[in-house]
């Protein structure tokens, strides 16, 4: 486990990232809810990744994946907060109206902290490359931060004011050292990424033998909540420094 004062190495690392890839299979049943809320909270990205047309349903669609995908947030958040109890298993969806109000208060915590890169959307609207970027390495910069926020709720029994106590946040990540926390986003990251490149292989060569709608399905029913058990779960792990 990280130890505070920023003495981080690669074995440490290697370990996270091996209980991270771990940790979905301790469940996978609730891989698979959490998967089919995924396809719930997706059902207009699935509605034009099959070319439908209906314009007025996919935005009625995308307003209903919204609500609930509430539920998800709430769910990895859940994650954050089992890690930080000692749980090496993945928490069970119960309580789910305590569960949705935490999702909704995640996703406040990520639009205002998402604030500076929302002023960028009509240069995204309008393919504008330099404008995209700036708001692309926004986000970038600032998932690791968003993550250490959440993990300050659950430091102080649920608080959701914590989550805003910036110098806090950032003298934490100081502690634990801004060439470890690079060291641990870039290592999760290129591994993310790996699976992602798998995961579209086995869904082409499924949707090449099947239909499409079966491999589309697949990535979101297992790989998309694989892969955001495994993020939540690596922040989690990496944040508990000592």
């Amino acid at each position: 486990m990280l130890k505070k004062g920023g003495r981080y190495g690669n074995t440490e690392i290697k370990e996270i990232l091996h209980d991270a890839l771990r940790y979905p299979s301790t469940s996978w049943k609730n891989v698979l809810i959490l998967g089919i809320i995924t396809v719930f909270s997706g059902l207009g990205g699935i509605a034009e990744d099959l070319h439908v047309q209906n314009f007025v349903l996919i935005g009625f669609l995308i307003i209903i994946g919204f609500l609930v995908g509430i539920l998800a947030s709430g769910y990895l958040f859940r994650i954050i907060k089992s890690s930080f109890a000692g749980s090496a298993e993945l928490p069970e969806f119960n309580s789910l109206s305590e569960m949705y109000l935490t999702g909704i208060k995640v996703f406040i915590i990520n639009i205002i902290y998402l604030i500076p890169s929302l002023l960028f959307v009509p240069g995204l609207l309008l393919h504008i490359g330099i404008l995209s970027f700036i708001a692309g390495l926004y986000i970038l910069i600032m998932i690791p931060v968003i993550l250490m926020a959440l993990t300050n709720i659950v430091e102080h029994d649920d608080e959701f004011s914590a989550a805003f106590e910036f110098h806090e946040i950032l003298s934490k990540m100081g502690d634990i050292g801004w060439s470890n926390v690079i060291k641990w986003y870039i290592a999760t990251g290129v591994l993310f990424l790996i699976i992602v490149f798998i995961g579209s292989m086995i869904t082409m060569i499924i949707s090449m033998v099947t239909s499409m709608i079966v491999g589309v399905l697949l990535i979101y029913l297992i790989i998309m909540p694989y892969l955001e058990m495994y993020f939540y779960r690596s922040a989690a792990l990496f944040y508990m420094y000592e």
